[in-house]
């Protein structure tokens, strides 16, 4: 299965997750998971979400590597993963209140802004106005 999921160009982290899904079924049951059927697979897939109550995105990962296993590295002509509907795990956004956007808003940042250094030419051209306005001041003498 792992040179699958490289032949395949999976990331590292998704390479050991779904092995870690495929080795949890088969010590679920206690065999290899090219033996499984169908329906174990299932059953399995129900256990994850009655009884370990995993999250959708828990699910999804452990779906996902079992999914892989049966379509690529030991391929079944199963309906298993038509079947499976994982809902999207919907999130409210924060709010706040109004007071808390007062005092947000009354207590300025303390963040200094980020100011670019001058570039060479900024620095010549503020030193040639610097010269020009002092010898046209007639300071210019007074200052060599």
């Amino acid at each position: 299965m792992l040179g699958d999921l490289q032949l395949r160009g999976m990331a590292e982290r998704t390479q050991e997750g779904y092995l870690h899904e495929v080795r949890k079924l088969a010590c679920y049951y206690s065999t290899s998971p090219d033996q499984l059927t169908e329906q174990q697979v299932a059953d399995y897939l129900l256990y994850l979400i009655n009884d370990c109550e995993f999250t959708p995105g828990t699910l999804r990962v452990s779906y996902s590597g079992i999914k892989f296993f049966y379509t690529h590295t030991c391929p079944r002509n199963w309906n298993l993963p038509c079947k499976l509907k994982i809902p999207r795990q919907k999130t409210m956004p924060d709010v706040l209140t109004i007071s808390e956007v007062h005092q947000l808003n009354s207590h300025p940042t303390r963040e200094t802004p980020v100011r670019r250094a001058p570039s060479r030419c900024a620095l010549i051209e503020k030193e040639r106005k610097t010269h020009a306005a002092i010898s046209y001041f007639g300071l210019l003498e007074q200052c060599v």
